[in-house]
């Protein structure tokens, strides 16, 4: 029997000692052999041939060359996440290939949302198979995202995964902008004016167009 595959007549596996006839010969499908997809570019199976009256052929080997084809890299899968608003989301993931060691692999990320997350700001770090993930947001952003990783061989090669990133609101407080000391005369008003370049700002990035009190 081969060592890297398996022969089949008319679907059913033959083993040690299996046997097949002429007449399944001359079908197109009955004799198949299926490689069990290792790396490996040769196999071989020894078969032996009997007329049933006495006549024969000793073990006679049938040579196989396997011709590589260049399978496309692994990449775990990154669960989906949440995280509040301001965070750094942070995860683990590894990737692997056949044919190409993982230090020669290159991985990118893109958001679906790039209003919360840009694309930039997906940041793959770590070495050979074992990566991780760190993903800045938008400030003052909340929602979804998808985030897709992807992986790519020298011959690109590739194999994506995906997974959604909900960012939490958070309340953030108001921020009051106050202009530098000013001087004013005994007896006399000092005005607070943009116009005079010393107007005092309040903001709320979660006020929208509510009154600030």
């Amino acid at each position: 029997a081969p060592v890297h595959g398996t022969l089949q007549n008319g679907g059913l596996t033959l083993g040690v000692n299996g046997t097949f006839t002429q007449v399944e010969l001359s079908t197109d499908t009955a004799i198949t052999y299926q490689h069990d997809g290792s790396e490996t570019t040769s196999d071989s199976f020894l078969f032996a041939v009997s007329d049933g009256a006495g006549g024969s052929i000793g073990n006679t080997t049938f040579a196989i060359t396997v011709i590589p084809v260049n399978d496309a890299p692994s990449i775990s899968q990154v669960g989906n996440g949440a995280i509040d608003e301001e965070g750094v989301f942070t995860a683990n993931f590894t990737i692997g290939d056949e044919e190409t060691p993982a230090e020669n692999l290159v991985i990118f990320g893109a958001s679906s949302n790039q209003s919360l997350v840009r694309n930039g700001n997906i940041l793959v770090g770590g070495a050979g198979a074992s990566r991780s993930l760190a993903i800045a947001l938008e400030a003052y952003q909340s929602g979804t995202t998808t985030i897709t990783l992807t992986v790519r061989d020298p011959s690109l090669a590739q194999t994506s995964t995906s997974f959604v990133l909900t960012v939490n609101a958070v309340n953030d407080p108001p921020v009051i902008t106050v202009p530098p000391t000013r001087s004013v005369a005994e007896d006399t008003t000092l005005t607070f004016s943009y116009w005079q370049g010393n107007g005092i700002e309040v903001s709320d990035v979660d006020a929208g167009f509510n009154v600030i009190r």
